[in-house]
């Protein structure tokens, strides 16, 4: 039977009660509203709480983040790279976040010399594409690039590069499922370091690759694939360093169709929705970030100028646009990271600076997040062992409640005018030399400190929200709830059910005072006939009693015997009934359960409908805390509900109706 029950979870049960004081005849109606809201809220994709919390992450020796990306279930993926944890000097390592800033999962990868991460992105199939460098295959030093399953493990590896050192900046997933690359390389082209592109189909063979240079030192920074008007992809845009700043458009061939160059420094570039482009340059006039707005041709619409007077502003990272038409920059002021929130014509909204006592350093990407704040990642001495790995999630302005390392700037913006530079290159195919590594990723043990956080969710209601909470724990027997992965304090075997003792004499690992076979080994609690009895001890486990079922449960003389039920009033009153009712005799006690489903006064209890019910009540709602507090509303509810359609056949068929309407949102969520 599907377990549904009023979408009330922090409510207490006396505000419950009194919404089901209606009249038999409205019972019908209030039952409908309970199933469809129900039902769309957990059938729904999961949503989070408003939650906003700076975080490290490290070991004993030192940690950086270079790359950090929002998931689609809502967490995040870093990549950036460790000394204290897998094989060489340093590793490459990768860890995935929760939205509340726990690790999932954590592991490096890595051989015998020394890798780090570049960027890494979520790609189309739930997995992972990064790119790093590496010392350990070749000696002289090459992007390596690896493509991830969604829990971290390889599902191919190769390096690429040639005799000299190549040094990847980014990579990003291109519309045809396959990659674009760009870094520099020391191996080919026309100077001392050549800006180097590749084009990668998606099992990582080369497509094409050229290099651009002149005989300077030309460094990639960032590309972005390119579309026309009609979302078609026709290129990418380049962005790099060749005395100056550097911008190269090119064809999806890799061809130039323009460039230019001016005297700043280019690190990040994306394109606008009116098909010019945004870029932001770190060492640029003055030592102070500049911010350049480019028309579709490359021409400059507007450059400007961030920064204030005793301050040093700079190590500018990443811009990214926002979904209001403006931008988010991030970069660093003085000794703490610095993030700029701008319009569409580069005016500051708000400016924050976060940090400790120590040097935090940005990494190469901030983002805005599905709930309209933004997250980003750095390192940082300030708060962990040695340098950490450093994430800060922070709202729509900037803020996370109640936290001391944040504080406002007072940037001033100043409109400039930037030289233009004459333009020269060399353009080369030089598709570089493909390795097949072969590493296993280790996984590693990085402890978390939290440094700042704020959550609007409290679940057990102690005061402390839920992402901050190190024990979340409804019954408040000491024991945590499972689902919430800030828990430290060690697991309940009956999270709904106040047990601090947590007995559990068949040692099933499900509390004696939950169990449904407490005297019987019974993991999975199968229970066919669903009387609250398991099977393993069940007399008749394929038989369900109509009225009680029998639990092993006595307890000590009474005076008198009385059988007592809650039952809907025959007037205008529906009191909650309890799960328990309680047949006294002289000498004992004996409690029976009684378990109603109104879903088998609709359905045959053999039929298609109810084992889809069943299945979305087991597989669905019972793996979250909110689905088990929907469980465990449904069995108080039940009985209650079951008597109101008694009173009133006639609302059997509308139910029916509005579920059968529904069994199909149900469908598709098990599918």
């Amino acid at each position: 039977m599907l377990l549904i029950a009023p979408l009330l979870l922090d409510v207490d049960s006396e505000r419950v009660g009194f919404l089901f004081k209606v009249g038999v005849m409205e019972m019908k109606k209030l039952f409908i509203l309970i199933l469809v809201v129900s039902i769309i809220c957990i059938s729904a994709n999961v949503s989070y709480s408003a939650q906003y919390w700076a975080k490290t992450y490290g070991g004993m020796s030192d940690e950086l983040a270079t790359s950090i990306d929002q998931t689609g279930d809502g967490g995040y993926i870093v990549a950036g790279g460790t000394a204290s944890f897998g094989n060489g000097s340093s590793d490459m390592w990768i860890f995935k976040l929760d939205p509340y800033g726990n690790i999932s999962w954590q592991k490096t990868y890595g051989g015998d010399g020394g890798e780090v991460s570049g960027t890494i992105q979520e790609t189309v199939d739930g997995g992972y594409i990064v790119v790093g460098f590496t010392y350990s295959f070749t000696g002289s030093g090459d992007f390596w690039v690896l493509k991830l399953d969604n829990t971290g493990g390889i599902i191919w590896q190769k390096t690429y590069g040639g005799g000299s050192q190549d040094s990847p900046g980014r990579i990003k997933q291109t519309a045809d499922g396959g990659y674009i690359v760009v870094g520099y390389t020391q191996s080919y082209g026309a100077g001392s370091a050549d800006t180097w592109v590749f084009k990668l189909d998606p099992n990582g063979n080369v497509t094409w690759g050229k290099t651009f240079g002149s005989g300077d030192l030309e460094l990639g920074a960032d590309i972005q694939q390119t579309f026309d008007q009609f979302g078609v992809p026709d290129g990418y845009i380049v962005a790099g360093i060749k005395n100056g700043a550097w911008i190269l458009r090119l064809n999806n061939n890799g061809s130039i169709i323009w460039e230019t160059r001016n005297d700043l420094g280019i690190i990040s570039i994306q394109q606008t929705t009116d098909g010019g482009y945004i870029a932001a340059c770190g060492n640029a006039v003055g030592g102070d970030p500049v911010v350049l707005k480019l028309n579709s041709s490359g021409a400059l619409d507007w450059a400007k100028k961030y920064g204030e007077t005793g301050h040093v502003v700079g190590n500018v990272r990443s811009i990214n646009k926002t979904s209001d038409g403006g931008y988010i920059l991030l970069g660093a002021i003085d000794s703490n990271l610095l993030v700029l929130k701008l319009d569409s014509n580069g005016e500051i909204l708000w400016q924050k600076m976060y940090g400790g006592n120590g040097t935090e350093t940005p990494n190469y990407s901030i983002e805005q997040t599905t709930d309209g704040g933004y997250i980003l990642a750095g390192w940082t001495p300030s708060f962990g062992v040695s340098d950490d790995c450093l994430v800060v999630k922070i709202d729509a302005n900037g803020e996370i409640p109640g936290c001391d390392i944040m504080e406002t700037t007072n940037l001033t913006v100043t409109a400039i005018s930037v030289s233009e530079l004459a333009t020269d290159y060399i353009s080369n195919n030089y598709p570089g030399t493909v390795t097949v590594t072969d590493i296993t990723p280790q996984d590693s043990s990085a402890e978390i400190s939290v440094v700042c956080c704020y959550d609007t969710d409290d679940y057990d209601e102690d005061g402390i929200g839920d992402a901050c909470d190190d024990c979340t724990d409804k019954d408040g027997d000491g024991y945590g709830n499972p689902g919430f992965p800030s828990n430290t304090c060690p697991l309940d075997n009956c999270p709904y059910d106040y047990n601090p003792g947590q007995d559990d004499y068949d040692e099933d690992e499900i509390g004696d005072v939950c169990d449904n076979c407490p005297d019987d080994y019974n993991p999975d609690q199968k229970d066919t006939d669903n009387d609250d009895i398991g099977d393993v001890c069940d007399i008749e486990p394929t038989t369900s009693s109509t009225t009680t079922s029998i639990k092993k449960v006595t307890t000590t003389t009474v005076q008198s015997t009385t059988t007592t039920t809650a039952v809907l009033s025959t007037t205008t009153t529906i009191t909650p009934t309890p799960e328990t009712t309680t047949t006294s005799s002289s000498s004992s006690t004996t409690t029976t359960t009684i378990k109603i489903c109104p879903f088998i006064k609709i359905y045959d209890e053999n039929s298609e409908e109810i084992e889809l019910l069943r299945y979305f009540r087991d597989n669905v709602l019972n793996q979250t805390p909110e689905g088990k507090e929907l469980i465990r509303l449904y069995y108080q509810w039940s009985p209650a509900i079951v008597k109101a359609m008694e009173e009133d056949e006639g609302s059997k068929g509308e139910v029916k109706e509005m579920i059968d309407e529904i069994l199909p949102l149900i469908s598709g969520e098990v599918e």
